[in-house]
């Protein structure tokens, strides 16, 4: 039996030739094909069928733009990734292993009759069924074999004439470059929200550290609440009657708070973990922040110094929220319209004002689907 699922590698056709591409992912069976801007290579050492372009072929004139397929293969499944005609991934996976946002942020998602179409799992996505590929319709996807270049007596005085032209005119073959695979399309994403800190959470830390400070022993007020990389970080300057030993033993009694006393301030830090990891499943549309900065508006804030930073697939809008007289409740009411859009905090300065208010600035980044 060919083996249905050999390995692929894909990359642009502008960086790479198909013999240099041969060359770094050599097999004795292999198929190259070059569509659009892009080199796609299958490789095996056993009879084989490049199954994703079969697959590709048969769905081309029906699919949507982007698109994945799934097969049963065993005791694991055949997963496939269309985007603009080109197979992007190919390859066998656990159904654990299947990716949920590169299957949420397709168009359709093919099952097969392998495939239980009614399991629950699939309930998220734009499931189609699709029927299986029959013989004639795989067989012209067949892995050809590699041929080992021979040279016979004949040809030595060509040969040698040719190594001889080579020489003179000092002409080398470039040397073969490290073939950069296209990785899955949204694993910057993925990284990119696991590692951002939610503003939700960090203004919920906010609150908590401002509410504290509050509660800080006479003679000890609040100067400034900043955020300092992933640290929330208070900090409490000593008035003239303020007493050390007061703020010692306050500060000792602050659960999951660090202290650090000096003779003139008190320094409380909140690490900020809580990160954007939920949305690394799920991607917001880039349209959404115009609700977002609409409702900001209304909520009193000032927006300012915007940007849009657009890619291939993803979207960021990053800009400043300003308050000169900021409540702990308007923060609050920020923390709550924040935990449903998919937004980062990079910068955050609370100075104490009157009446318990606060001069507030926040710079905020919004990470979107680029449609």
């Amino acid at each position: 039996m060919p083996n249905f699922t050999p390995n692929h590698v894909v990359t642009a056709a502008s960086s790479f030739s198909k013999w240099q591409l041969a060359r770094k992912h050599p097999g004795k069976y292999a198929l190259t094909v070059e569509r659009g801007h892009w080199l796609t290579r299958y490789v095996s050492d056993e009879p084989g069928v490049a199954m994703a372009e079969a697959w590709r072929h048969h769905l081309k004139e029906t699919a949507p733009n982007h698109w994945c397929l799934i097969d049963r293969h065993s005791d694991a499944v055949f997963f496939m990734q269309v985007r603009n005609d080109v197979v992007r991934q190919a390859k066998l996976l656990s159904f654990d292993e299947l990716d949920t946002l590169t299957l949420k942020m397709s168009d359709a998602v093919y099952l097969t009759p392998a495939i239980d179409a009614l399991d629950e799992r699939w309930s998220p996505f734009v499931i189609q069924a699709v029927a299986a590929l029959t013989q004639k319709e795989w067989q012209g996807y067949t892995l050809k074999k590699s041929k080992a270049p021979k040279i016979f007596a004949g040809g030595a005085v060509l040969l040698m004439v040719l190594i001889a032209a080579l020489w003179l005119t000092r002409t080398q073959d470039a040397p073969v470059k490290a073939v950069a695979p296209v990785v899955d399309d949204y694993q910057s994403y993925r990284q990119t929200m696991s590692q951002a800190i939610s503003a939700a959470k960090s203004a919920e830390q906010a609150l908590h550290l401002a509410a504290l400070a509050q509660s800080a022993p006479p003679g000890w007020t609040l100067n400034a609440l900043t955020l300092q990389g992933e640290q929330l970080t208070a900090r409490l300057k000593r008035d003239e009657d303020g007493r050390l030993s007061d703020a010692r033993h306050w500060s000792e009694t602050l659960a999951h708070v660090d202290a650090l006393l000096t003779p003139q301030s008190l320094t409380l830090s909140l690490p900020l973990t809580q990160k954007l990891k939920a949305w690394s499943a799920q991607m917001s549309p880039f349209e959404a922040s115009d609700s977002l900065l609409d409702a900001l508006t209304q909520l009193g804030w000032r927006i300012s110094d915007t940007k849009e930073s657009p890619s291939a697939l993803i979207k960021t809008l990053s800009f400043t929220l300003k308050k000169d007289a900021m409540t702990l409740a308007e923060l609050a009411t920020f923390e709550t319209l924040a935990e449903v859009y998919p937004l980062s905090l990079t910068t955050l300065q609370m100075t104490p004002r009157e009446s318990g208010q606060y001069h507030a600035t926040l710079h905020l980044t919004y990470t979107g689907e680029n449609q």
